[in-house]
């Protein structure tokens, strides 16, 4: 995949309160806590990301109270060419909140200059489904967006917006993308996953191992994500692998797991 860049304006932070809310731009691979903890202080004022047909891009802007906001919500819409002769729809672009998690002791045993902050903090860690949320004054909301540039995108640069509001406040910020003329192949050549487990769904996703339901939900979810994300390996549990004794002696091993009495299967 190829990196996300950000026009780097030199913009600084507003003196607080000369508008409710403010909007810039951070890389993608920033992470942006709620405080403003170890945010950088220069602040695009124009996201810029680059990609080749058929990938799917990431970007992320900031937003920042200079007082209470209510039903904070983002608005994105398509990006067009200059001369209009091609435009990158707007379903193409998705966003979400980032949420953030209370850690309350950093892992134990870690240098102190390899941890991301010292604990205890609140701690972005995941995309929310929300399409609104309160922001209170003084802190930070990122917005996480994805841009799936179209196998048939004609090359070149393209230009919209991504806007926020909260009741008659607002901002906008320019989003450019750069597609160039090559396509990332459908078929994967290396073999690319994550750690995972279904053993902590009930730790993590308050899912009880005995509901069928339930779990083959979540897996089915985590399964999905992982594949949207040119994931093409996924780790399996032992116990999720169901065997039997076919007729002539032989045993047989497939995905399958019995679950309070009943065999569910499922493909990966």
């Amino acid at each position: 995949m190829l990196s996300a860049a950000i026009a780097w304006s030199g913009i600084a932070a507003s003196d607080a309160g000369a508008e409710p809310l403010e909007l810039f731009a951070v890389s993608d691979a920033v992470r942006v806590f709620e405080d403003g903890y170890g945010l950088p202080e220069k602040q695009p004022g124009e996201i810029q990301v680059f990609g080749v047909r058929n990938e799917v891009v990431s970007a992320q802007c900031v937003v920042r109270a200079n007082e209470d906001l209510k039903d904070l919500t983002v608005v994105t819409g398509p990006l067009p060419q200059a001369d209009a002769s091609a435009t990158l729809p707007a379903e193409a672009i998705e966003w979400n909140f980032v949420e953030s998690i209370l850690i309350e002791e950093n892992t134990r045993k870690v240098d102190k200059n390899d941890l991301t902050r010292p604990a205890p903090a609140r701690v972005p860690d995941l995309l929310s489904d929300e399409r609104q949320c309160a922001l209170a004054k003084g802190s930070l909301k990122a917005v996480y967006m994805t841009v799936r540039i179209p196998q048939d995108a004609k090359p070149g640069e393209y230009r919209g917006e991504v806007s926020v509001r909260s009741g008659d406040a607002g901002a906008t910020l320019p989003l450019v993308v750069t597609v160039y003329p090559l396509v990332m192949p459908e078929d994967r050549h290396v073999m690319v996953t994550e750690w995972f487990t279904t053993r902590h769904f009930q730790r993590h996703h308050g899912i009880d191992p005995e509901d069928p339901d339930a779990f083959f939900k979540m897996l089915k979810i985590s399964a999905e994500n992982m594949a949207d994300h040119r994931q093409n390996a996924f780790r399996v549990a032992l116990e999720l692998i169901g065997n039997s004794r076919v007729e002539d002696g032989r045993l047989h091993f497939g995905f399958s797991r019995r679950i309070s009495g009943s065999d569910r299967n499922y493909t990966l």
